[in-house]
C-alpha cells in the first residue's frame, strides 16, 4: 500500500480516503501484534529469571504482567470476532417507546 501511496498518479485516482484509513488500520494493527510480542517476550524473560532464583518481588511482577497480557488477548479476540467488512463502521440505534397495549409488556 506504501508503495501505491508512492505512485505519483495515486493523488489523481480519487480513492485516497479509503487507502490511507486502510493503511492507518493496518498500521495500527502491526503496532498492537509488535506491542504484545514485546510483552509476551518480557514475560518469557522474568519466567526464566524465576527459574533461576526465587523471587517474591519478581514472581508478582511476571503475574502482573501476565494478567495484562491476558486481558490484552481477550480485547484481541474480541476485535477478532468482529472483523468483517462493516464491523469498524459506526452503528446507529433507534429506541421508540411504545405507548401502552402489548408493547408495555416488552
Amino acid at each position: 500500500m506504501e508503495k501505491e501511496i508512492a505512485q505519483p498518479d495515486f493523488w489523481s485516482e480519487g480513492k485516497q480516503p479509503e487507502v490511507l484509513q486502510e493503511l492507518n488500520y493496518l498500521k495500527e494493527k502491526r503496532e498492537r501484534w509488535n506491542k504484545l510480542f514485546s510483552q509476551y517476550q518480557e514475560i518469557v524473560t522474568l519466567s526464566e529469571l524465576l527459574k533461576e532464583e526465587e523471587d517474591k518481588d519478581l514472581e508478582e511482577e511476571l503475574r502482573k504482567k501476565v494478567e495484562v497480557l491476558e486481558k490484552e488477548f481477550e480485547k484481541l479476540r474480541i476485535e477478532l470476532l468482529l472483523n468483517g467488512e462493516y464491523d469498524q463502521n459506526n452503528a446507529i440505534l433507534s429506541v421508540h417507546s411504545g405507548a401502552g397495549g402489548v408493547d408495555s409488556c416488552d
